[in-house]
């Protein structure tokens, strides 16, 4: 019965009598199916919640069917299903408009003519209408958050370039910025770009950040334009003539980004390239020629090495600054606890000593009171100890004042009294009041200034006696079971305060950390991009200098003999060979129109090349005999070479005769 019941939710059984379209195909399905469950629990809650539906099925079987039927049999009513999956991609962008266009366009062309289907086609069509339109607003949403992000990156490549050129005096935008156009004009591109891109809301939070956004790029325009014109883009064949000093250069670039991150690890090591790279290919090849002082000068690269020295220097004086600093600080705690420590063993001694001086009488029956409430009870001539004759209230706080409550009417005899000092000493100098049968206790009193009491009574007569409440005030506030002073919990909610604002800032440092991280590794691989296409474009340069080697020959109507030669056809224009006509020769010893192999080795730039007839590589050949001759050759400058023109017969192949090249 719960395969059943899972069957009706699938089909949604529900909807379609809400529709009030349950096919006579669907309801004696579901009736055959009901059928065969109904004898195996029908008590069950599986089974209750589908037999609800028997009665309405019945009818449906039993009613007639129409043109409406195919589409309901198909799974028209699965729609909804499809609907309620795009609700919740809509608001991630992932749902194109078109596509619940085009659904809403189905349903009315599709079920537009049927009646039946009419409650069905509105409620589609209620849902799916409000869709397209929540669906066109997060696209164009998610198009202008793009347009966003674009911006924030075309203005931090901005940025590298104006903080390299601050920080060297020199910089190569377009290796920052690379392209086909000046890093100035993609950038100006770019600018129109973003500014066609502002076709929202200007109060709203994206309008805002594109606004400024757009600002700052086009403040940081003109420095650009400056920077660009003095610093412009060397060509393909300087790049490849220098590619030394256009590394170094590259590396200083570097070292002078990772010094804005302050990153220590890697500035060093953009250092240690620097000069590893001055040792090892020397000032000669790095800086003599004109064309290599356009690129980077001696001077240059002097005072670009001790700006980023000097960076370095900052970096390991404010490490340690901090280092210091904090070891200064863990010794200043630990003094300032050494001292604690000292004072309290200080203080103990000296009430040690006060006590004693209190007298031997008053000593004998002394009772320390540390609590902060408790009662005083005491009578002459007693050597009771659960009330004796001196009392010294020492909770070990600072206290505001002490409070005392009489609990019942004291009695005084003869001489007998009652003295209250200040302070655990027995002098005049501390002694608050003496209490006698002239002078009888209050009823309550409070002792303020002193965070300690001493009361000693001094009786012969039992019938002397004394019976008091007291309550001690601490100054400060509690937290728990502590107390403490005003300057001690202004340094707790101070911690705690500091505590707090540090842990919220957690998620900044670390969204910031991660983001100088990614921004700092684009830079490096767009330098190591920048490396990587500048060597392929040399070895480019010197695949099309092998190609340009290749020997040139002149074609004849006859050979040496004077015998008029059968006639042969380049096979790349199919056009037979003519009197005069200039044919270059591969090394695999196949010829060709020199014009047609030209334009054939052109077409397949940056891919290996091969010959059209047996793919053999023309360039190995040919490097190989330039090398041979380049080791043979004579320090005097070489002779400009000459085109001789030869004679070949029909079926002959030019050159000498050598082993072709496998194909």
């Amino acid at each position: 019965m719960a395969k059943l019941l899972e069957d009706v939710k699938e089909a949604r059984l529900a909807q379609l009598f809400e529709y009030d379209i349950c096919t006579p195909k669907i309801a004696k399905g579901f009736l055959e199916k009901l059928s065969k469950m109904e004898a195996e629990d029908a008590s069950s809650d599986e089974a209750k919640e589908v037999l609800k539906f028997k009665d309405q099925l019945k009818a449906a079987a039993e009613g007639e069917g129409g043109d409406w039927t195919e589409a309901v049999d198909d799974g028209c009513i699965q729609i909804f299903d499809q609907l309620q999956s795009w609700e919740g991609q809509i608001k991630e962008g992932r749902v194109r408009p078109r596509e619940i266009e085009g659904l809403v366009q189905f349903v009315e062309e599709k079920l537009g003519s049927m009646p039946k289907m009419s409650k069905f086609k509105d409620a589609v069509l209620e849902k799916a209408k409000p869709m397209v339109a929540a669906a066109k607003k997060a696209a164009n949403d998610k198009e202008q958050y793009g347009v966003l992000s674009d911006l924030k990156f075309s203005t931090d490549l901005a940025d590298g370039v104006i903080a390299t050129y601050g920080m060297l005096g020199f910089t190569c935008p377009h290796f920052i910025i690379e392209g086909t156009a000046t890093p100035v004009e993609q950038l100006e591109s770019k600018l129109k770009k973003f500014q066609e891109g502002l076709d929202v809301d200007p109060d709203s939070e994206l309008g805002k950040q594109l606004a400024a956004g757009i600002e700052k790029l086009k403040g940081l325009m003109p420095q650009m334009a400056l920077i660009c014109k003095e610093n412009p883009r060397e060509s393909m064949q300087e790049a490849a003539d220098h590619k030394q000093t256009i590394a170094l250069k590259a590396t200083l670039m570097a070292g002078a980004a990772v010094a804005i991150k302050s990153n220590k690890e890697q500035l060093t090591k953009m250092i240690e390239k620097s000069e590893a790279a001055l040792k090892e290919d020397g000032e000669a090849t790095l800086f003599e020629g004109e064309a290599k002082q356009k690129i980077l000068t001696k001077e240059q690269y002097d005072k670009a090495l001790e700006v980023l020295k000097a960076k370095l220097k900052e970096l390991n004086e404010k490490e340690a600054t901090a280092k210091t600093e904090k070891a200064e600080k863990a010794e200043a705690e630990a003094k300032e606890k050494t001292e604690k420590t000292e004072k309290a063993d200080s203080d103990a001694k000296a009430r040690c000593l006060l006590r004693l001086r209190a007298g031997a009488e008053a000593m004998a029956g002394i009772k320390v009171l540390t609590e902060l409430e408790g009662e005083i009870r005491g009578r002459g001539g007693s050597s009771d100890s659960e009330e004796g004759c001196a009392w010294h209230i020492l909770p070990g706080l600072s206290l505001e004042g002490i409070e005392f409550q009489l609990m019942a009417q004291p009695s005084f005899i003869g001489y007998d009294a009652l003295t209250l000092y200040g302070s655990g000493s027995m002098q005049a100098s501390t002694r608050v009041a003496s209490f006698h049968r002239s002078h009888s206790l209050p009823q309550a009193m409070a002792l303020s200034g002193t965070s300690e009491a001493l009361l000693v009574l001094s009786a012969l007569s039992n019938e002397t006696n004394i019976w008091m409440k007291y309550a001690c005030r601490p100054y400060g506030t509690q937290i728990g079971e502590t107390w403490f002073s005003p300057v001690g919990y202004a340094c707790v909610l101070a911690a705690f305060i500091v505590l707090g604002f540090a842990i919220s800032l957690t998620p900044v440092y670390m969204i910031c950390y991660c983001k100088a991280r990614r921004h700092q590794d684009l830079i490096m691989q767009q330098s190591q991009i920048i490396l990587r296409s500048e060597l392929v474009r040399m070895q480019e340069q010197q695949v099309v200098a092998c190609l340009q080697a290749l020997p040139v020959e002149r074609w004849r109507e006859e050979d040496e003999v004077g015998r008029k030669r059968s006639s042969e056809e380049c096979c790349l224009c199919l056009e037979a060979y003519k009197e005069e006509d200039m044919l270059r020769k591969l090394p695999c010893r196949h010829y060709f129109h020199q014009a047609c192999i030209d334009k054939w080795f052109s077409a397949n730039r940056f891919i290996p090349r091969s010959c059209p007839l047996c793919k053999c590589d023309p360039t190995l050949a040919t490097a190989a005999a330039n090398l041979e001759a380049g080791e043979e050759a004579s320090p005097a400058p070489a002779a400009a070479p000459t085109r001789q023109a030869v004679t070949v017969s029909a079926g002959q192949v030019i050159g000498r005769p050598q082993q072709a090249w496998p194909a």
